[in-house]
């Protein structure tokens, strides 16, 4: 395992921080109930800002059912994953704007998530089921090889594609990922972090009460956003109790099945392990231990961020994985009094 150092982040206004992640929050709800017109309102001008950079959606037919799908840009392919009860636009947004100006771009609504159902042949539980019909989108759209971000539940899916086709994924980022089993003291702190759950994942992930979301999704951030109260009622109903019988069963597998560190041994592919610091959900720990198993990975750890470091620290994120891609910005001089400007 290389340990990279932190970057310094760069200055920016809090207000640009809290809108980013309060923007996220907002769009994990992209599928809205009926009526609810704040988060619809949320939702169309998260598509319009996305569209205005040029990536767009569509529902891509496989197999194994429609999954919407987010693409744009043009160049080296970079195959975006998202978590558990998001979306690919409520997680990737400041991603998916910044890497389109230098790659070609694909982020897919895993099934279950967002505008994406598996058909009723399928019961699409676990991340290698996942996995798989991901090979099936980039079939699909033309993709033979990709680098791959993964963060969360959509990281464990990263590494089940990477083991399950290697051939397909170019560069590997996991960022705060699962699919490694916690030992008992990182049981312990992930139990007391979210002490409502009485160290029940489902109770975790699937909460039973908006108070419960609103414990969670405080914990998932550095320094949480002020949410609406009526927002977490109406994302529990939209987003975490829809498919609820489909998505308890996806945490029971979550639960018990994992990948062993000799499995992680066999990924040959260069990875980089970004984890946010403030992690209380999956601890830095964890990703540590995960950096250490595979070969070729280098660690890199983001300050003042949890469970979520692309959207906390947005800009540090995206600068560290473009490099990790061979991003070489190009200067350009500006005949103005303007100083010399630092690109994402």
């Amino acid at each position: 395992m290389i340990v990279s150092q932190p970057m310094r982040s760069q200055s920016c206004p809090i207000h640009r921080t809290t809108k980013a992640t309060l923007l996220f929050v907002l769009s994990l709800s992209v599928l809205v109930l009926p009526g609810c017109s704040f988060l619809k309102l949320h939702a169309d001008s998260l598509q319009r800002s996305l569209h205005a950079a040029g990536v767009k959606d569509r529902i891509v037919r496989l197999s194994s059912g429609s999954m919407r799908v987010w693409t744009g840009g043009k160049g080296e392919p970079v195959l975006f994953l998202h978590g558990f009860g998001s979306s690919a636009p409520g997680t990737w947004t400041e991603q998916l704007k910044t890497f389109a100006t230098s790659y070609k771009v694909i982020a897919p609504d895993l099934y279950w998530f967002g505008k994406s159902k598996p058909s009723s042949k399928v019961e699409m539980v676990t991340p290698k089921q996942h996995a798989l019909a991901i090979v099936q989108l980039m079939k699909r759209l033309n993709i033979p090889k990709a680098h791959v971000i993964g963060v969360s539940f959509g990281g464990y899916v990263a590494l089940e594609l990477t083991l399950a086709a290697p051939q397909r994924v170019n560069k590997l980022v996991l960022v705060d990922a699962a699919g490694i089993q916690p030992t008992q003291r990182e049981m312990k702190r992930i139990q007391k972090n979210f002490a409502y759950s009485q160290g029940d994942l489902q109770q975790i992930l699937i909460p039973k009460n908006a108070e419960n979301l609103r414990v969670f999704f405080g914990k998932l951030f550095y320094k949480a956003p002020w949410i609406p109260g009526f927002v977490f009622h109406e994302m529990l109903q939209a987003n975490y109790w829809r498919y609820k019988a489909i998505k308890q069963k996806m945490v029971k597998y979550l639960r018990h099945n994992y990948l062993d560190l000799e499995t992680l041994a066999r990924i040959e592919h260069t990875t980089l392990v970004v984890w946010g610091t403030s992690d209380r959900l999956l601890v830095p720990s964890l990703g540590q231990r995960m950096a250490r198993a595979i070969p070729h990975a280098t660690w890199f750890p983001i300050a003042k961020a949890g469970h979520i470091p692309m959207m906390e620290q947005p800009q540090q994120f995206n600068k560290r994985v473009r490099r990790f891609f061979g991003f070489k910005p190009v200067k350009t001089a500006l005949v103005t009094n303007i100083s010399q400007q630092r690109l994402p």
